[in-house]
């Protein structure tokens, strides 16, 4: 699946061993080669998606997580509360 800055996706599995972004729904906020730095908006033990090449924080501390695209389904706005 293709997925592009600012889709909402939820997040299907543990991802490197994070179970805390199982099940959870965020919005893409960067893509560097095969990875997805997702923003979940809350705090989820992760990090703050730092792009190493230029150093801008695309999530607060503790709430991005880059994910596998497979790891990834895309949802739209009125299935994200459900």
């Amino acid at each position: 699946m293709n997925f592009k800055v600012g889709d909402r996706v939820r997040c299907l599995e543990v991802v490197d061993d994070n179970p805390h972004v199982m099940d959870m729904v965020g919005t893409v906020k960067i893509i560097k080669g095969g990875d997805i730095g997702v923003d979940f908006q809350q705090d989820v033990e992760g990090h703050e998606l730092t792009d190493w090449d230029d150093g801008i924080k695309y999530a607060a501390a503790g709430e991005g997580w880059w994910c596998y695209p497979e790891s990834l389904r895309k949802v739209n706005t009125q299935m994200v509360n459900k």
